[in-house]
């Protein structure tokens, strides 16, 4: 829809510069100058708009990344889609002329979030007894926290599964009382 407009103002600016030639030609030069200069005011406005949703994207992707422990199918959805659609801003960019780049991002692998988690605990328990005092705070905030999401996990899990069955076991049960109307 932008590139439309985009467009679109490229074509009034057409017809505005036609009208003019038509009028006073001598203010056609100053005329194009400030539809050029309307032009590139639009085309930065855009680059900027669009490298702070690029930017939003790509924060969006490093938080799903971080958490992929505790959702493992989550975050390489997060990160598809943040590489799909900057993908398309960059082509847009690239139509309307502005210089982009951007750098496909990567899903971090469950196995690779593990083994960093367990290269944490083990630098955490060989740094020494005043390392431990210290990190052994941020240790147990850590430790309680991911205790704590994954019993949310646990329970959402549960809740979802309860709820399917029980649509299940009802689903089951008025199958049976409707053939055994349909029997007498």
């Amino acid at each position: 829809m932008l590139a439309r407009c985009f467009q679109l103002q490229d074509g009034l600016a057409v017809l505005e510069l036609d009208r003019v030639l038509d009028s006073s030609p001598d203010d056609l030069d100053r005329h194009r100058g400030a539809i050029q200069a309307a032009r590139a005011k639009r085309r930065d406005l855009i680059a900027t708009t669009t490298q702070r949703l690029l930017s939003r994207m790509d924060v969006a992707a490093g938080k799903a990344n971080s958490k992929v422990l505790l959702h493992p199918l989550k975050p390489g959805e997060v990160v598809r889609s943040s590489n799909e659609v900057g993908v398309d801003v960059l082509a847009f960019h690239q139509t309307l002329g502005i210089e982009a780049n951007r750098e496909v991002l990567e899903k971090k692998r469950w196995s690779v979030a593990a083994g960093e988690a367990r290269d944490a605990v083990r630098e955490t328990g060989t740094s020494g007894f005043n390392s431990t005092v210290r990190l052994g705070a941020a240790g147990a905030a850590a430790v309680r926290e991911f205790g704590a999401a994954t019993t949310d996990n646990a329970k959402t899990t549960a809740g979802k599964l309860a709820d399917g069955l029980a649509k299940k076991v009802r689903r089951t049960d008025s199958g049976e009382e409707q053939s055994s109307d349909a029997e007498k």
